[in-house]
């Protein structure tokens, strides 16, 4: 079996209004304000998959700031599990804050099948010990109940590369 672990799949009023979501979240901006970087919806995955021989794609939202963006794009990831769920794998992205609202999210997108949680990421700055600590006490529940966390770990997107002295 061939498994794509990282895919981002976007509704379509985020495909066809990518300005509006650019002007409403700093890291969607960061990544995704240049018109040539593609933004998916699951048809457009589905062809990628067939004619690469992929079997099952996990598939991702993105970590908006904003909490109702983040339900919005998990109800269309379940909503494409229903449309395909041999061969994807919805991986649900809760809000990092507010914390009572992460943890609500999380435990309905739980209870609604999420396969694993992700993408979570911090592209605008570096992760520091209080983001660690609102993670650890977010995904506590989870200890020991095999589902995968999907954590992106890199010093942040479009960082200024020049050589320091």
């Amino acid at each position: 079996m061939i498994l794509d672990a990282h895919t981002h799949l976007f509704p379509e009023e985020v495909r066809k209004k990518r300005k509006v979501f650019c002007s409403r979240d700093a890291a969607f901006r960061l990544l995704y304000s240049d018109e040539k970087a593609r933004l998916a919806g699951l048809e457009d995955l589905l062809e990628a998959m067939d004619r690469e021989g992929v079997d099952k794609s996990v598939i991702c939202g993105f970590p908006w700031s904003d909490p109702g963006l983040c339900r919005e794009g998990n109800d269309f990831l379940f909503a494409c599990y229903q449309k395909a769920p041999s061969r994807v794998l919805p991986f649900a992205c809760p809000p990092l804050l507010p914390a009572r609202q992460a943890e609500k999210e999380l435990e309905r997108c739980l209870s609604l099948g999420a396969r694993g949680i992700g993408e979570l990421a911090f592209y605008t700055r570096t992760i520091q010990a209080r983001d660690i600590d609102r993670l650890a006490n977010l995904l506590k529940p989870l200890g020991g109940s095999g589902i995968p966390l999907l954590l992106h770990v890199n010093e942040p997107v479009g960082m200024n590369t020049r050589e320091r002295p």
